[in-house]
Formats: structure tokens, C-alpha cells, sequence
């Protein structure tokens, strides 16, 4: 999916939870969604961001870890994460995939 990282003000209403979040060298592993992510930027001002299901079993390298406190939105789809003093904002505002008719 297409995500926007540009900030939006906070809707009050949200789901939030506290994490570690793992970086490898090739993405990094939310341990509360179990979930690998990718992130690449676009040439568009707008960042790749590509999830899918963490496998059973090790990984091999963690460069660094970090706790964040991840406050998602829904409609359309986006959420912040707060890690110490920075807070970064993701907006998903594409696909580059088409849809399946």
C-alpha cells in the first residue's frame, strides 16, 4: 500500500497499544502484530509500506530495538506511533496494486 507521512491532527477516537518494535536489515517486526514491514520511499513524497504475517521461527539479525505506543484510526486507514519524544504519522493513500474484479 501507498502511505503518506504527512501529520494529521488526532480524531478522538483510536485503538492503542503499547509494542517493541525489531528493525533487521531489511525491515522491521511489530511484536504486538506479529507482523513483518517494509517501508521504501516513493519518488511521489509518499513511502511503500508492505505487511505481512511474521513466520514462526527466528530472525536472524536485530540491528535495534525500540518501544512505541501505536495509536491506529480507521477511514481511511491510519495510525501514529509514538517512540520517546518523536511522533510519526501514517496515512495509507494508495495502492499500487490494482483491485480484483
Amino acid at each position: 500500500m501507498e502511505v503518506s507521512l504527512e501529520p494529521f491532527s488526532d480524531p478522538s477516537e483510536g485503538s492503542t497499544y503499547e509494542t517493541r518494535i525489531l528493525y533487521t536489515g531489511l525491515g522491521r517486526v511489530n511484536l504486538h502484530t506479529r507482523m513483518l514491514q517494509y517501508m521504501q520511499p516513493l519518488s511521489n513524497g509518499c513511502v511503500y509500506f508492505r505487511e505481512t504475517p511474521m513466520p514462526d521461527g527466528i530472525v536472524s539479525r536485530i540491528y535495534h530495538t525500540e518501544y512505541a505506543r501505536v495509536t491506529e484510526y480507521t477511514k481511511p486507514r491510519r495510525w501514529k506511533e509514538v517512540v520517546g519524544d518523536k511522533v510519526f504519522h501514517f496515512t495509507v493513500c494508495g495502492s499500487l496494486t490494482p483491485k480484483q474484479t
